[in-house]
Formats: C-alpha cells, sequence, structure tokens
C-alpha cells in the first residue's frame, strides 16, 4: 500500500510524544477494496478513522489473535470515536487507533455480510475521496452504501467504553465415526469451476478502475461488440435496447412490471440490469463471478436505479440463494449456453422454482446447427488450449477464440420440457420462440407440459442457433 504525507502541521501526540504528519492516504490498492482511492485527513485529526483501515486490512489473513488480543489490552478506558489528544494515554491511543477499530470493522463485516460490507467501503471511499469526511460522515455513507441500518452498532462501539461481547452458540446433534482423514463431514458447496475468459474477464472487472476500459477489454463477452472508443454508456444503451425489445415480444408490456421483481441470471457487469432496475419494482441480479456482480453494482449506480437492486453470487454454478416462489420474472440471456450442459439444466429448474404463481420465466438457449459439425469440435479444443497455464490465459483475451470455446453446451427443447413437466408448476402458457427458419423443435416433446400444449413461436431477430422458453405460470 502507498501512503502521501500531506503536509500538514504536526501535533503533540498521546503522552506528550510528537506524532507525524497526518497521513493523507492517497491511494490504496488493495484487492478486496478493489482501486480504492481513500481520503485526505481532515483539520481535526480522528486517528482511528484516518489510519486503521491499514490494520482492518494488512491482517486479513487471520486476525483473530492479534487484533482481539490486542484490543483486549486495554478495552474500556476510551471510545474509539476521540480526538487524538484526548485518549487517556499511549496504550489507549494504540488500542483504540489500530486494534480495536479494526476489530470493530471485522466484526461489522461478519454482521452485515462480506458484501455488504464492501459496498459499504466502497461507497464511502467514492463519496469522500476528495473531501473531508467525519465519523458522521463515514456511518451515514457507509449505511447507505451497504444499504443496512447499524446506528446502533456504531453507537455502541465506535462512541462508547463498551466491551464487545462475541456470542457463541452451540449445536449438539450425533455424528457418525469419522473416516479417513477429513471424516465424515457435511458437504461444502463446490465452488464452480469457470471457463478461463470468465476468470480472465472477471479478473478485469476486478481490478480495472475504469468502467469504460473495462467495458472495451471484456465487453464484447457480453454483446459482442468491440472498439477503443467504446463507453460503459454505450454498453447500457445496447443493453436498454434488447430489453425493451424482448419485453415487448415476451408480453411483458402488457403487465405493470413497475410492481413486480425480476431475477436475472447471468447478470454480467449489468449492460441489461440497468435498465430492469428502471423498469421494474425490484431486481435480484445473480451471476457466478463475484467481481462481475460489484462492476454490475456499479454500472446500475450510474446508469439504472441501484436501491432497487440486490445481488446473489452463484458460486457453485447452479443454485440460486433465494426462496422458493419469491420473485414476479426469471430472465437469461446468453447465458445457459456458456455453462455445463448440467448446470444449464439445474439453474433452468431454479428459475421454476423461484418464480412465483402466475409469473413468467423467459429463458435463452442454444441449441444444436449443421455448422456444429465444425464448431463443437473446435470448441472443445480451444477449451483444451485454455488449461494449460501457459498459453491460456492469453489466448483466453482473443476474441476468435473466445467465440469458438465459450459456445459450451447445446440444450434441446425436450430436456427443458421434460424439467417443466417434472417440476410439477402449472401453467397458463408454454411458449418456445425460434427463428424463421427453424421449425418443429417441439416434435420430440410431450404434447402436454405443465397442463397445457406447448406452442412455437418465430422470433425474427433470434439466431438460427438460439431458442427461448417462456413459461406463464398459473
Amino acid at each position: 500500500a502507498g501512503f502521501h504525507h500531506d503536509g500538514v502541521s504536526r501535533v503533540r501526540g498521546p503522552g506528550g510524544g510528537r506524532v507525524a504528519d497526518a497521513l493523507a492516504l492517497e491511494r490504496v490498492g488493495l484487492p478486496w477494496l478493489g482501486e480504492l482511492e481513500l481520503l485526505p485527513a481532515t483539520d481535526v485529526l480522528r486517528w482511528w478513522r484516518d489510519q486503521p483501515l491499514l490494520s482492518s486490512t494488512i491482517s486479513r489473513v487471520d486476525p483473530r489473535h492479534s487484533e482481539r488480543n490486542g484490543y483486549l489490552l486495554d478495552p474500556d478506558t476510551d471510545p474509539i470515536d476521540r480526538h487524538g489528544w484526548l485518549y487517556a494515554d499511549g496504550t489507549s491511543y494504540r488500542v483504540n487507533s489500530y486494534r480495536r477499530t479494526a476489530n470493530a470493522l471485522r466484526s461489522l463485516e461478519g454482521l452485515v455480510g462480506s458484501e455488504r460490507f464492501l459496498r459499504g467501503m466502497r461507497r464511502h471511499s467514492q463519496d469522500w475521496r476528495l473531501d473531508h469526511p467525519y465519523p458522521d460522515d463515514f456511518f451515514r455513507s457507509f449505511q447507505e452504501g451497504a444499504q443496512v441500518d447499524v446506528q446502533w452498532y456504531f453507537d455502541q462501539v465506535f462512541r462508547s467504553t463498551a466491551t464487545v461481547d462475541w456470542q457463541l452458540s452451540v449445536n449438539e446433534r450425533r455424528v457418525e465415526p469419522a473416516r479417513g482423514h477429513v471424516g465424515n463431514t457435511e458437504p461444502m458447496a463446490r465452488r464452480r469451476a469457470q471457463l478461463v475468459p470468465w476468470r480472465v474477464a472477471g479478473g478485469v472487472a476486478d481490478e480495472n478502475a475504469n468502467a469504460d476500459a473495462v467495458v472495451r477489454e471484456t465487453g464484447w463477452v457480453f454483446n459482442n461488440e468491440t472498439g477503443d472508443d467504446l463507453t460503459l454508456g454505450d454498453f447500457v444503451m445496447s443493453g436498454n435496447k434488447e430489453v425493451n425489445a424482448y419485453m415487448r415480444v415476451f408480453g411483458m408490456n402488457d403487465l405493470d412490471t413497475n410492481s413486480l421483481s425480476i431475477l436475472e441470471i447471468g447478470s454480467g457487469i449489468g449492460r441489461m440490469t440497468s435498465r430492469f432496475t428502471r423498469r421494474f419494482a425490484s431486481v435480484v441480479a445473480a451471476d457466478v463471478d463475484a467481481a462481475f456482480l460489484e462492476r454490475c453494482r456499479e454500472t446500475v449506480a450510474r446508469h439504472g436505479e441501484v436501491e432497487k437492486l440486490r445481488t446473489v453470487h452463484v458460486a457453485d454454478g447452479h443454485s440460486i440463494a433465494i426462496p422458493s416462489e419469491s420473485v414476479d420474472a426469471v430472465f437469461s440471456y446468453i447465458t445457459l449456453q456458456h455453462c455445463a450442459h448440467d448446470d444449464a439444466l439445474r439453474l433452468t429448474s431454479e428459475a421454476i422454482r423461484v418464480v412465483k404463481p402466475g409469473g413468467t420465466v423467459m429463458l435463452n438457449y442454444r441449441t444444436w446447427v449443421p455448422a456444429d459439425v465444425v464448431l463443437q469440435p473446435a470448441g472443445a479444443a480451444v477449451r483444451a488450449l485454455w488449461k494449460n497455464k501457459v498459453i491460456g490465459p492469453r489466448i483466453a483475451r482473443r476474441r476468435w477464440a473466445t467465440r469458438l470455446g465459450w459456445q459450451a453446451n447445446r440444450v434441446g427443447v425436450a430436456e427443458v420440457m421434460a424439467l417443466v413437466a417434472a417440476s410439477g408448476r402449472s401453467c397458463r402458457e408454454v411458449l418456445v420462440f425460434r427463428n424463421p427458419s427453424r421449425r418443429d423443435l417441439l416434435s420430440s416433446s410431450p404434447n402436454t407440459v405443465g397442463g397445457v400444449r406447448p406452442e412455437e413461436r418465430p422470433l425474427p431477430r433470434a439466431n438460427k442457433s438460439h431458442w427461448w422458453l417462456i413459461l406463464r405460470l398459473s
């Protein structure tokens, strides 16, 4: 981390010692906070606010011993939020400026969750990087960014001498005898192994501070447009047009979507999400890449209505952590073709699970075309090259390679219809939209799905290899 001395006057430190110039932390390149531009010191120093973010981040590997033990050296002499020269002594200054503040921030992360914590910290850095924040400014901007109300926490932990009390919950149950070195533990969720271009694009999204540069480097992954003059605004505009077109074709304009909720599976960095936030009452953006979700929120903050947005990380590639029958609509475009075949089917089942009675499911798939005789072996070869640690990341940035390799699966209509039938959900309408040149996609499907007869409808704008499933549930 780099920091710069601002040149403000020297002050007398706690216990009478001299304190170096107040630090104006102009730029700290910490991966977990992105390219975070921190804050210049205020004219009245608040040591806990101006310095201990470094303590909170540097010891991130395993902070429990140093932070908690250091905090317990002097837990109740002074509150954290106090002018530097008013601390009782040097020990109180050190504890409150570093260990206690870092411990309070770490506990705050545990209270609100990592994703909300990062959003709150980023919002604070964005709001105040060129100004002089005071403690109340931090409390307010953090809560606005994280979308939580934790003022009670700030009052108790930062402005009182009450000690933090960690609560332990004990849940007893009988377990089977251990087997082998690991034992018969409950299985952990499998983290999905992403295709290399997605990891590269996610890395670019995570590391690059300039949203326009992210679009120029990785935007073609989502909308197939390239060029050195592309901007985030152009990127979002292409998504706005497509959202409007698909909502009209799929009959959503006949509904009062301003009162409805929607889940977008595969939001990416928010190309279409911004428009959804302007058309729906609430939006849940789900993606396999956490870096994409952070960029998605930034995109919506600039081009949509971010207060309507919630994000969900699909860490295992097929499970969406929202309740059953909790959203009015589900939408996914150019996503299910890029994941493993089984993941695509399981995400389809998840879409059917989470939609409310009377809701609508709109899912896009890729199916077989004659050119697949060449494309599928070529795609498999490219994906094999991606696994090479030397050349894989390099060719992953090449558009021709990614265009070949990202078409990871083909999903037939009959497979999806079988899932709909097996779900037991009743439907008012089951539609398959396809290119006008494609016919009889339903020839191998059941005559009745969800209690109704499926229908095919032409969609002139559809790629010949694509098709859409539209379910209107009873």
